[in-house]
């Protein structure tokens, strides 16, 4: 879902737009607050995505050699019948 902001501006009409929004401010400041993160919480979802990138390409690695462990026991297996 996304949420739409309404009322930006110094205005005392009524839309539609009022209606229907998640949030309803007086002004533009007040809107870019409500729509714009705080920096600190930014880096704080960065730094746990990160994390869990980094998490996920080990755990890629860790499978990746246990495949080739199993095909070059398989190798191994099959050179000795012959």
């Amino acid at each position: 879902m996304v949420a739409s902001n309404s009322n930006i501006g110094h205005k005392k009409d009524v839309t539609i737009a009022d209606l229907v929004a998640d949030y309803s401010v007086i002004t533009p400041t007040e809107a870019g607050r409500i729509v714009v993160q705080d920096k600190a919480e930014l880096l704080h979802e960065l730094d746990k995505l990160e994390n869990n990138l980094k998490r996920a390409f080990k755990k890629f690695k860790e499978i990746k050699e246990q495949k080739r462990k199993i095909v070059e026991m398989e190798s191994n297996r099959r050179k000795r019948k012959d």
